[in-house]
């Protein structure tokens, strides 16, 4: 009798595709990676390599810190400036005398912190009746 692996049960059904890992050489094998420091497999990794699991923990626990670092900064700005003209555009491109001149709004144009999506500025356009693309239609 052959033992039950710990990640099946007997009788269920498979569902979806199964999380894997991909290598250079083309080969796959099912496996899902650490999410953070807190997954046991970074504690009691002891061959370090590249790609291991507390490597790839730690990765995925920075990735995750500087996701949430970023949506901090986007709802900080968007709350700060909420009701500024920040952006005003034209048929030309953007109005820079009918653009917000504040110091947070000059911040926001220049660091291009991703607090407008492009189909955001494209709908914007669309009801001040001008087209999504400058010079002309997509």
């Amino acid at each position: 009798m052959s033992a039950v692996l710990p990640h099946r049960v007997p009788g269920a059904a498979l569902v979806g595709p199964l999380p894997s890992v991909r290598f250079h050489d083309g080969s796959s094998v099912v496996y899902t990676l650490p999410t953070d420091t807190m997954d046991g497999r970074w504690k009691a990794c002891t061959h370090h390599r590249v790609a291991c699991d507390c490597r790839e923990a730690e990765f995925a626990e920075t990735v995750s810190e500087l996701r949430y670092e970023m949506r901090a900064i986007q709802k900080a700005f968007a709350d700060v400036l909420r009701g500024h003209q920040t952006w005003a555009e034209t048929d030309n491109g953007p109005d820079e005398f009918a653009q917000c001149q504040c110091t947070g709004c000059q911040i926001v144009r220049l660091a291009d912190t991703g607090l407008r999506s492009l189909t955001q500025v494209g709908q914007e356009r669309e009801a001040a009746g001008l087209p999504w693309t400058i010079g002309g239609e997509l």
